[in-house]
This record gives structure tokens, sequence and C-alpha cells, in this order.
């Protein structure tokens, strides 16, 4: 019994019996569940691709659509003839990276390292970092290849070329450039471009001209004020963009259109020779004597010029020292060398002084004193003065008070002096006088009539010329000098009008600056019989492809100068006589020019700075007979207006006599 096996189970009954041969038997049950499934699989996909299509498009995501616009090439800025280019655009080489190929590079600092040996040694400056930097700035278009360097040649672009196995990602294209065939002529008026930022790209969203990242923009003179005009009309490519954000197709593309020409006023002969001349004044005059020992140096930093058509306020020329090469700004500018341009110890290049800058205009006011008191009855022009070299408050004389002394340049004193000769000597006590009647006069003229004459002239608010970042000046009164003190008195600590402060500015001193643009337009508007024009700098837009103008610039007329003809005829014959009378003040400077063909009338002005050499002034018009022409010159801290400003004017005018 113990030698015995167990029996075998048994299986109850009514139970199947698995045999040896079952294994063959579950694999075919496996088979056919299997071969069921996918047959059911290809079924569907048999209905869904073939019987009925349009069902699959309904679930499989469609591709989204973006836009990438490429930059047209900018109008031309053409001189007044239509002719001379000023500003034109060129096609450049331009080196990018594909970023989404450049995510797919194994060795990227092998990539970058070699790049930017070859743009270095091809004469391009440039480092891994910078070009790390331009790869992930947000400011470019993601679907865009980046920049990485422009103007390169095309020598460089064929070795990239040939050695596109080493520089996977890396490609090249053509992009539109600013080109100044001029070199820095006008460079201020001019302007430049630059890339847009997130402010502009807000500002414009509703543009016709639409903007992306890595775009260029006006940023100064006309090429900021026409920006509009000058950008052409993107092209624009509408691509098929996956569920990864990566390019599967293209859905359309529209061709781009050039913007429209700029034409200026500028006569381009003439705005050259006038920055020659400013940079030729400013020279002579560091190199000049003391008039006195004491006096400061004449560093003569800068300074500027305008030329004005008196009858349609045109402008011909307008210089501003120094100035600077648009062509820096050309494909970037480092913020180290932007910094040098922007710079006080370098005097501003950047600087439109002509617009921007204001000075105190000195004697070159006093015309407009001599309207204000003739037009008022406060002045007799045949009236004597003695001119004693100084004049004495008599409100002082009477209440016994000090500093109430004020004084001829040089204490020089020209005796008997009428209105006539008050201008043409330029006797500044004779005005002093005049101030001093106004103000002790108020129940008759009001408490500024000298203040409201020259408002009339079109001082102390912006001209309206077509460029940025005019200045309005600078002309105070009573009621502005107090208001200015209860705001900040600290910096302003008197808040009273007193009758200095009359007397100083009769003769375009104290709290009065222009604008030099603004100081021709009084010259201009004496000149052409009062008529308040405001300046122009532009006289047509063009159609880039036609050259006909869509709209056109017209003289705009901005006020009239209550200018009766016996009143303009004594101001300018005492104008007339700062340079043909023998004691006038610009004579010496004017000997040998043909007056009698074309005669001139002008005043010089020195204008007093505080610790400075005196900023020398002078400001013309001509031919008196038939006036055209209004000159103004204004050169910092360069001493006397006649010494410096005069020649420099006459040169000018030399030009077109």
């Amino acid at each position: 019994m113990g030698g015995r096996e167990p029996p075998e189970p048994r299986a109850p009954p009514g139970a199947a019996v698995v045999t040896e041969a079952s294994p063959p038997l579950r694999v075919a049950v496996i088979g056919i569940v299997c071969l069921s499934l996918f047959a059911a699989l290809f079924a569907r996909l048999y209905y869904l691709q073939v019987l009925e299509p349009t069902a699959l498009e309904e679930v499989r995501p469609l591709p989204s659509e973006e836009v990438v616009r490429y930059q047209a090439e900018r109008g031309r800025i053409l001189d007044r003839t239509g002719t001379q280019v000023l500003v034109d655009s060129r096609q450049s080489i331009e080196v990018t990276i594909d970023r989404q190929a450049y995510e797919a590079v194994e060795d990227k600092a092998g990539l970058l390292g070699r790049l930017a040996r070859a743009l270095n040694e091809a004469g391009v400056p440039i480092k891994v970092r910078d070009i790390e930097s331009r790869l992930v700035d947000p400011m470019y278009d993601p679907f865009k290849p980046v920049p990485i360097a422009h103007d390169v040649s095309a020598e460089l672009e064929v070795e990239l070329l040939e050695r596109s196995f080493e520089f996977p990602s890396v490609d090249t294209s053509r992009v539109w450039l600013r080109t100044y065939p001029n070199g820095p002529v006008a460079s201020h008026l001019l302007g430049y471009v630059g890339a847009v930022n997130e402010a502009d790209l807000g500002a414009r969203q509703a543009s016709t001209k639409p903007y992306q990242p890595g775009d260029e923009i006006g940023r100064a003179g006309v090429e900021y004020m026409f920006e509009s005009d000058l950008r052409g009309v993107p092209e624009e490519r509408r691509i098929l963009v996956d569920l990864r954000n990566e390019q599967v197709g293209t859905a359309s593309v529209s061709e781009p259109e050039t913007g429209d020409d700029l034409v200026l006023t500028i006569d381009l002969a003439l705005q050259r020779q006038t920055e020659q001349l400013l940079a030729k004044a400013l020279a002579e005059a560091r190199q000049q004597p003391k008039r006195e020992p004491e006096d400061p140096d004449a560093t003569a930093p800068a300074g500027s010029v305008v030329v004005l058509d008196v009858q349609t306020g045109e402008l011909l020329a307008m210089a501003s020292f120094p100035a600077y090469d648009p062509a820096e700004f050309v494909g970037g500018i480092s913020s180290y060398r932007f910094s040098e341009l922007n710079d006080p110890a370098a005097h501003h290049p950047l600087l439109n002084r002509a617009v921007q800058s204001i000075y105190a205009p000195g004697s070159t006011f006093k015309p407009v004193t001599a309207y204000a008191a003739l037009r008022t009855g406060l002045l007799d022009p045949d009236e004597e003065y003695v001119d004693r070299g100084f004049y004495e408050i008599e409100s002082c004389q009477s209440e016994g008070g000090a500093g109430c002394e004020f004084q001829n340049a040089g204490r020089a004193a020209y005796g008997r002096v009428d209105f006539h000769r008050s201008l043409v000597v330029s006797s500044d006590t004779y005005y002093y006088r005049l101030g001093e009647q106004f103000w002790n006069s108020q129940d008759r003229f009001g408490p500024t009539p000298i203040q409201d004459a020259a408002r009339g002239f079109g001082l102390g608010t912006p001209t309206g010329v077509q460029l940025p970042g005019e200045s309005a000046g600078l002309i105070t009164d009573p009621a502005a000098k107090a208001a200015r003190h209860a705001e900040n008195p600290e910096a302003f600590p008197v808040g009273d009008w007193f009758t200095g402060d009359n007397v100083n500015l009769a003769i375009g001193q104290g709290d009065l600056a222009v604008t030099p643009l603004q100081l021709a337009n009084v010259y201009a508007t004496l000149a052409n019989g009062g008529r308040v024009l405001a300046p122009s700098v532009a006289r047509a837009v063009l159609d880039h492809d036609t050259g006909q103008p869509t709209r056109s610039f017209e003289p705009r007329e901005l006020g009239r100068v209550d200018l009766p003809p016996e009143i303009a005829e004594l101001i300018h014959k005492g104008l007339a006589g700062v340079v043909s009378e023998d004691e006038g003040t610009a004579y010496e400077e004017f000997a040998g020019f043909p007056l009698e063909a074309f005669p001139v009338a002008g005043k010089t002005g020195t204008a007093q700075v505080q610790g400075k050499a005196d900023t020398a002034l002078f400001a013309a018009y001509g031919p008196t007979t038939n006036p055209r022409y209004a000159v103004v010159a204004v050169l910092e801290e360069s001493g006397f207006g006649a010494d410096v400003a005069v020649p420099l004017v006459r040169q000018v005018l030399e030009g077109h006599g």
C-alpha cells in the first residue's frame, strides 16, 4: 500500500475535458478575435477615408493661419526740384537664422562660433552672445528668420551657401536699407529710421501699412513726420501652421508696394553751402580775440542758420551744428554711439537747434518792441532821445532805489537818437525807455503790450513746421511769472513783475526766448507786409510709380499782423540802415555787397548768457524792393553778432543776390 501512487483527479460530471490538443485551439480562438478587430478597424478607416472622407476632416485639427509681413521699399526723399535724391533705398544682403531649424541643430555652440568667426573675418564685428541674444529676442517675428547681420558682402553670402553643411539653419536674404547720396547734408531735416518697439506696434495696430517686430520706422526729421507716406505696403504671406507651431503650407501671398516719394522745399545747393558756412563761422569765432580781457572765451560750440521764402513760408535751408551722419543708423546703431550723439559734452549732435533750441533774441527783438510802440501810439518816431550810454529807471530815481541802471554795450553813448537811428546804431537805452514807459502806462496800454505784439508775430507758440520736437519758445508776462512762482516757489522765488522786467524785455533779454525758426518767421512777416505763415519743409507727396502728386502743401497763413504801410516803412528803413549807413552795426561787414541791386534790411543781436560768451545773432531779409528771403544766424558763445553772424548771413545772401 505504501508503494501505490495516488489516483489522478477526475473531472466533475458534465465538465469539458482538456486534453494535450487544447493549446492550438486556444491560439486559433485568439487569432479569430484579433482578425475580427482588425477587420472592424479597416472597415472603419475605409468608410472614413473613401466612403465618407468629410467625417474625418471634421475630427482632424485644421492648421491655423498666421500672417507674416516683409517690409517694402520706402519712398525716396527729394529736393525742391524733385530731381535731386536726398534719401533713397537699396537692397542689402542680410544673414539670418531660422529658429525652427536652429532648434534641431545638435551642436548649437559650434554653429554660432563658426558663424561669428566667419562674420568677423568678413569685416562684420559680432560676438556669439550678440547672436544668442537676437535668437531669444521676443521682438522678432517667430515665423520669420532672425536677422543676424546687415550689409554683408556677396563673397560672404557665397561662402555661407557653399559651406551650408557647416551652417545649418543659416541663410541670407535681401532687405531694403536707407542710403544717403549726399552724406550728412540736411541730416536734421531728413532724420533717420530705427527698429520698431512695443510702443510703436501698439500705437500703429490699425495702420493700413501694418508693422511687425524687426520692421523699421521713422525716428526723426521728415522720416518721422511723413512715416505714413514714406512707408510702403509690406508683402503679406498667410502661412499655415500646425499644432506644433511649424509651417505646413502657404495660403496666400500679396506683393509689396513701394512707399510714396516726398518732395521737400529744400534747395540742396543752398543747404550744403549754408552748412559749410555755419561750420566755418563757428571755427572763426573760436579764433577771434576778446574785446575785453575779462570776457569769457568764445568756445562757439554750436549754432543754426535758417533761410525762409518770405512769400510762401518754404524752408530753403536749415542748418544745425554739430550735425551727424544718418547713415550711422542704417542696420542699427550701438547704444554707446547713440549715447555719444546725445552727450551734452558733444553738444547734442542729434539736436535740431533751428526748432528745438531757444535763445534770448537780444537786439533782433527790437523791431517787435518798435512795432508795439508805433502801433499803440506810445512812440513819436521823430522825437529825439539823448542816449548817454546808460539808462536809469525813473521810478527808482524817485524812490532812491539801487540797481536801477541799465547800459548800452560797452556803455557807448550815441547822443541824440530818433527812432530810425535807434535801429541803425542799436541803442539799448532808447528801448529801455520804451519798456519803462509801457509799464508806467498800463492804464492806457494794458500790462502786456510788448508780449501781445510778440505773440502776434507768432512767438510763444510752435510755428507748425512739419518737424518733430519743435519748441514753443518762451514769453513771460506778469500773470505767467506769478503763476510760475505759485507753482514752484523754491525754483522761482520772485513772483512779482517789476519795471526792470519790462526794460529787459524791450531789448530781447530776460524771460524771453525764441527758436531760430521763430525769429526768421518774425522777419519774414515784416518783409511780406504782415502775413504770419507757417513754415513748411514739404512741397508734395508723389506716387512712387506714376510720379503724380497724391497731395500738395500750399502756403498756410496762421494770422496777420496789423502792419500799416507807414509803420512798415519806418521799420524797413531803420533795418536797411543797419547794413547801408556808415554807423550801422552791420555796415562794415556788408562793404562791397551789391546793395543797389539787392538791398538788404537786418538787425544784429548780442544776447548775454550768464557765465558764458554772448550768443551772436543776425536776422535779415532781402531784397527789400521785392522781399524773397529771410535769413537768421544764431551762433552760441560766439561774441558780438556783428563780428561773426553778419558775415555768415551775407555769404548766404550772396548766393542769391
